[in-house]
């Protein structure tokens, strides 16, 4: 299968998101689809409705199959189905109810039927990449034995010291300098999000931040290391919307969410003012220049209710709200730091999270 799907699960922290943006039922939420993970957890905090937009058809044709497989299957048989659990009847189980996603969805699917036997959530051009890091670049400095005595690390102490003893080698600094230099990267992230990027040395830049993620961030929930390392999740560990009382609560939810195929700054624009409540807007300001950035938020602003929350990533580019807007967009700097310190995905360096004064 070509690479049409970029994310196939999210790389984003759903604990943090929902810290920042403090869901009630009366919030109708803006959310990047993205590979629909933590779209579909906003939808376990019982909201009046999601709209999730991705520019990207794939990455909705990826979230209607995993809304639609939630809202028709049963627990176990959706983790068996979408890869989590061991299987050889994934295409049987498609069958079961692939005729309730939309024409072009359901079309899409159909022809890569393979994607559906291997497991959706292994899918995406980032997880491909980390398969082959995986595979043939991690062996190189670490033995597998090394690996899982890593993960049965018990506490920061003991992850400091194993990171320093034994895993902090020259060959593990060599490698991944060469995997993830810039001229690899973007074999697993799109050209568009290296645009504005004005780091020098990529590898320096993620090998410290790897190294926080290593030591600095308990190995025992967090699944994101866990899934580099291994390549699935380990079934006590698994993304909060894969657990089953969350499974639940988004099944009852699922006719809340409508997804539509269209850019954010075109679905802006054709929207009401005050239409949302709450935006997680991912990391989609890295491949925007800055006058895009100012033009964006300023029509989010519009779109927004009045003490509406918005909350985004910055992965290389940094993105800031400009200090003319600062009366309308005032930043909750002691809450993005404290949770961004809390975010189990170690590569980001900023969260953002501000509230929108319209009065």
């Amino acid at each position: 299968m070509k690479s049409n799907i970029l994310y196939s699960q999210s790389w984003e922290d759903p604990l943090i998101l929902n810290k920042a943006l403090n869901i009630c039922e009366k919030d109708s939420i803006l959310s990047i689809s993205s590979s629909g993970d933590n779209t579909l957890y906003l939808l376990s905090k019982n909201p009046k409705e999601i709209i999730a937009i991705d520019n990207n058809p794939y990455q909705n044709y990826l979230l209607e199959l995993k809304s639609v497989s939630i809202k028709e299957l049963e627990y176990n048989k959706f983790l068996e189905f979408i890869g989590l659990i061991k299987s050889n009847k994934r295409h049987l189980i498609y069958n079961q109810f692939s005729f309730n996603l939309t024409k072009e969805a359901k079309d899409y699917w159909d022809k890569n039927i393979n994607t559906i036997k291997k497991g959706i959530i292994h899918c995406g051009k980032l997880e491909r990449y980390l398969m082959i890091f995986r595979k043939y670049i991690l062996p190189i400095s670490q033995s597998n034995n090394k690996i899982n005595r890593f993960l049965s690390c018990k506490s920061i102490k003991e992850q400091k010291e194993f990171y320093r003893n034994q895993w902090d080698t020259f060959l593990w600094k060599a490698t991944f300098y060469v995997f993830f230099s810039k001229i690899f990267l973007k074999k697993g992230r799109e050209k568009s999000f290296f645009k504005y990027n004005k780091i020098n040395s990529l590898s320096f830049h993620y090998l410290k931040k790897t190294k926080i993620g290593f030591t600095e961030i308990p190995i025992n929930n967090n699944y994101f290391l866990y899934y580099i390392l291994k390549g699935n999740y380990n079934l006590r560990n698994i993304p909060d919307y894969l657990k089953e009382e969350n499974f639940i609560k988004i099944k009852n939810n699922i006719n809340k969410l409508k997804i539509k195929t269209i850019n954010i700054k075109e679905y802006l624009l054709e929207s009401k003012d005050n239409k949302h409540s709450k935006f997680n807007l991912s990391d989609i300001f890295e491949i925007m220049s800055e006058d895009e950035y100012e033009k964006t938020l300023k029509e989010i602003i519009r779109v927004s209710e009045d003490k509406g929350i918005i909350c985004y990533w910055n992965n290389l580019v940094r993105r800031n709200s400009p200090l003319y807007l600062k009366d309308i967009l005032q930043k909750n700097q002691e809450k993005s730091r404290k949770l961004f310190n809390e975010d189990r995905v170690f590569f980001y360096n900023d969260f953002i999270i501000e509230s929108i004064n319209k009065v």
